[in-house]
């Protein structure tokens, strides 16, 4: 059984990142996890196709849907995410 553990690790270069906690965390910088971009683009399509739709976000729609994005914001904060919220700025400019 101790075999089989072994033979599903593989080495690494560290310039490659370690894999902790929704980061990739690299020698001299940290950069957020590619699923969890994608996670937030995927939900922002949604509410964008959804409620607008719909005719637009009611008032309590709006701030449920800044709370959750200032989640992902908050947890952005702690990587090099300078061009990626730019890019979801120029995007999704109106959760600004």
């Amino acid at each position: 059984m101790g075999t089989r553990k072994n033979e599903r690790r593989k080495l690494r270069f560290i310039t490659d990142g370690i894999d902790f906690l929704g980061y990739i965390v690299r020698p001299n910088y940290l950069l957020v996890r590619r699923r969890v971009i994608g996670n937030l683009r995927e939900k922002l399509s949604h509410v964008e196709r959804y409620y607008y739709s719909k005719g637009g976000l009611t008032a309590i729609e709006y701030v449920k849907t800044l709370k959750w994005f200032h989640s992902y914001r908050s947890h952005f904060s702690k990587a090099s995410t300078r061009r990626l919220l730019a890019a979801i700025q120029r995007r999704w400019g109106w959760l600004f």
